[in-house]
Parts: structure tokens; C-alpha cells; sequence
């Protein structure tokens, strides 16, 4: 039986809801405070003014937070009301356990504890708007402030647990189609419909002021991808001799970065050329092009900034009759197999967001700290 869990029923779902603001995210550098330990040497007006510049750069990826947050959450919700009707109606489909033995149990037990965690997460931008403003992300990502529990999931060991409870594949995608809700379970996504359960606006309610108008948004980017570049070289405010000011312009390549504006921190990061002791995903390292991946998703009305859209590119790009390398197949249930030198590594959706956040994160740290950046 090919089973698929409720984590990858959310996820998939998550795919098609839209956002409900323009531009990047809901968060604008204006709406960020950043708070970095004060290092010895550094006055109070160059501390702030480093704190500043560091703004847009820490957007980027805490916008990147509240999208996947805001997605996962109307699809947590959507999951939940329908499989919780058709249950209560006795047309739902049937529950599967498969962590004890690995093989998939019939459970109605397991209905009840996954249908528990799915009314959590859908309320998970909920707890995150509230935390960002009593201030419990101006420190992240070097400090977290946020509770466990007003996270995704409640309890430790949520996460791996929804991912061992769930439904026959087939069953299930019979179930989606039937309600109309829209998903990518067989691997290509289906025409972007808009059923009631995706209509109603969280942010809209808990966010319309912090949402900026369409027009300026396109300047903020400019302005914002200006900023970027010039945190690159955030020695200047620190060192006391401004004669190294006039260098700027023998590095006349780094402002192309900003180029492909869909690219994500990671992406840019990776093309720079960032230490391989920082790669942390080898199959983003050499193959395939990785400007082939966005255009691709940018193709299919996938956001290039989504681990999702890049993941289901790499599916799509592994599955044909010649695979680029160093691309190998896709195993259901393990990821996307690729070789690694002279031995094979496996890459899944969860690894790939991991790896996004941690590299995003890096970056933040980079920014922060002028020794630690890579050199250019």
C-alpha cells in the first residue's frame, strides 16, 4: 500500500494557498527590530547603525517564516474541517498508523490524536503575529524566544509523529478531488482553484496595517537589495580608518546579486561561492543550474522562495527520461536520491527547509559578525 501522511497532506495543500499581501511577505524592514549583542570597541551610534543595516537582511528569511506559517495553517484548517465532517458523516477515508511495526494499521485512535494536531497548527500564524508583536522575534534568529508550544506543533515529538499517521495515497487524493481542495500529491500540481475553505484572510484581520501598498512595494525592493549589498562589507563602520573606503569600487561584480530577485538568501549564498564547509546541501553545490530551478518554478506560478516550489522542481526535473546530475530518482517515502562524490545522500522536503532556514540563519550571523563573513 503507497500511504502518504498527514504532514505531506498539509504541505501539499499549503502549495496553493494564496498570500494576502504584495510583495515579498507580510513584514517590511520598516516593521523590524533588530537587537544584536553589543561588541566590545563598538560605540552606541555605530551598534545602531549596523542594527540598521542589518534590517533587510533579516526580512528576507522571517518573511520567509510568516509565509510558510501563514500557508500551513489555512491548510491545517481546511484538512481538518473536511476529514472531521466527512468522519462525523461516515464518508471519510480511512485512518493508517504505521509507527509501531511500519506497516499501515487501520486506527481511529490515530484519527483522533492527528486531527488534535492539525487544529494546533491552524493556529499557528495566530501565535506568531501575536509573538512578533510583544516582541519575542526581535532578537531571532540569534535567540529564540518563542515557546515550543506556539510553534507548529504542541508538544515534542509532534512532528515526526503526524508523519507515521495518515492515508492510502490513492483514497485520500479521491477524497481531495471529490471537496475540491486543491493539492500536489500525485507529483503535478492541479489547476489553481479557489474553494470556500482558502477565502477567508488571517493577516488581512490581524495584519492590514503592516501590509504595504502595492505601488511603493517595487522600491522598497530596490531599496532593500541595496541595502543587502552593502552589508557585504560590514567592516567599514567598525574600523577607525577610513582610508579602505575608497577600495569599494575595485568590486564592481557584487552588485549583479541582485539579478534574480526570486532567488532565495540560500540561492545567492550558493552562487557566491560560500566555503564547502557551509554547503550543506551537496546536490545544490555543483548540478543542476540552479537558475534553470527558479525560471522552472517561476513557470509554474511556484514561488521561488518556497523549499516546497524547489523541492517539487527537483521531483519534476528527477523524474524524466534523463535526469540532470547529479540527480538520481525519486524514492516516495525517502526523497530524492543523489550521488555525493563517490557515495549516495538522500534529500527530503524536511531536510530542504531545514537547510534553507539554517542557511538564511548563517547569513544573519555573517552580517552580524564582518570576520565571520566569507570573503568575496
Amino acid at each position: 500500500m503507497d500511504v502518504v501522511s498527514v504532514s505531506e497532506i498539509v504541505e501539499s495543500i499549503a502549495e496553493h494557498v494564496p498570500n494576502e499581501w504584495s510583495g515579498e511577505g507580510p513584514l517590511a524592514p520598516a516593521d523590524i527590530t533588530v537587537q544584536i549583542p553589543l561588541r566590545p570597541g563598538v560605540d552606541a551610534e555605530t551598534q545602531m547603525r549596523m542594527e540598521e543595516r542589518l534590517r533587510p537582511l533579516k526580512v528576507v528569511p522571517l518573511n520567509r517564516l510568516f509565509q510558510t506559517a501563514f500557508r500551513e495553517s489555512r491548510a491545517a484548517a481546511a484538512l481538518d474541517e473536511y476529514l472531521h465532517n466527512a468522519h462525523e458523516t461516515g464518508n471519510g477515508p480511512r485512518w493508517f498508523d504505521w509507527e509501531e511495526t511500519g506497516r499501515p494499521k487501520i486506527s481511529d485512535a490515530a484519527r483522533s490524536e492527528a486531527l488534535d494536531m492539525l487544529v494546533h497548527m491552524s493556529r499557528w500564524i495566530h501565535r506568531y503575529v501575536k509573538a512578533f508583536r510583544d516582541g519575542q522575534f526581535d532578537e531571532w534568529p540569534q535567540v529564540h524566544k518563542v515557546p515550543r508550544r506556539d510553534g507548529k506543533y504542541k508538544n515534542e515529538g509532534d512532528s515526526e509523529r503526524l508523519r507515521k499517521i495518515g492515508f492510502d495515497r490513492m483514497e485520500i487524493i479521491r477524497f481531495m478531488d471529490f471537496h475540491g481542495i486543491p493539492h500536489t500529491l500525485r507529483g503535478v500540481s492541479l489547476p489553481p482553484e479557489e474553494p470556500p475553505l482558502l477565502e477567508p484572510s488571517v493577516m488581512k484581520e490581524e495584519e492590514k496595517e503592516e501590509v504595504a501598498p502595492e505601488e511603493p512595494e517595487e522600491k522598497k525592493e530596490i531599496e532593500e537589495q541595496k541595502e543587502i549589498e552593502k552589508l557585504e562589507e560590514p567592516e567599514e563602520p567598525e574600523e577607525p580608518e577610513e582610508p579602505e573606503e575608497p577600495e569599494e569600487p575595485e568590486e564592481p561584480e557584487e552588485p549583479e546579486e541582485p539579478e534574480e530577485p526570486e532567488a532565495t538568501l540560500f540561492l545567492n549564498a550558493v552562487k557566491k561561492g560560500v566555503p564547502s564547509s557551509n554547503k550543506v546541501t551537496p546536490i545544490f553545490a555543483n548540478n543542476p543550474d540552479l537558475s534553470a530551478v527558479v525560471t522552472r518554478a517561476r513557470a509554474k506560478a511556484l514561488d521561488p522562495h518556497s523549499a516546497r516550489a524547489i523541492f517539487h522542481v527537483l521531483q519534476e526535473m528527477v523524474d524524466c527520461d534523463d535526469p540532470p546530475r547529479p540527480l538520481l530518482e525519486h524514492l516516495p517515502g525517502s526523497g530524492i536520491r543523489y550521488r555525493n562524490g563517490e557515495n549516495f545522500s538522500f534529500l527530503t522536503l524536511g531536510a530542504l527547509r531545514k537547510q534553507l532556514a539554517r542557511e538564511a540563519r548563517r547569513l544573519s550571523e555573517s552580517a552580524a559578525d564582518p570576520e565571520a563573513s566569507p570573503p568575496a
